[in-house]
């Protein structure tokens, strides 16, 4: 399984000057005053803030008499494991059949298995 470790660098803001964050308790991401931005703790897709791909997680960030505004999409890694509702059954199809069994993972919605 990859997952960043803790401090890792996501990114590194290039206005010249010193930063700070907006929100001092900010639980996910670290920001270093020359704009490095590092990861505080673990970060997983599944869970909230991050599991919404429509709206990525916002990072406000002071810069001079500036507020910035950094928009963080966390992209999934295959960290869970498919799970099916039989456990084991044994059947015999078709080579042209037609008919899907679904399954459910984590990192994805719904999956049709032939």
């Amino acid at each position: 399984m990859f997952q960043l470790p803790v401090g890792s660098e996501v990114y590194q803001l290039r206005f010249p000057g010193e930063y700070s964050l907006y929100d001092v308790n900010e639980q996910y991401f670290a920001l270093s005053f020359d704009g490095r931005i590092t990861t505080k703790s673990r970060i997983d897709r599944e869970s909230e803030p991050f599991n919404d791909p429509e709206n990525p997680y916002e990072l406000k960030v002071r810069h001079s008499q500036t507020l910035i505004q950094v928009l963080v999409n966390v992209i999934d890694i295959n960290d869970n494991k498919p799970l099916f509702k039989i456990k084991h059954e044994t059947f015999a199809f078709s080579e042209n059949a037609q008919k899907k069994e679904k399954s459910t993972d984590c990192d994805s919605a719904l999956i049709p298995l032939l």
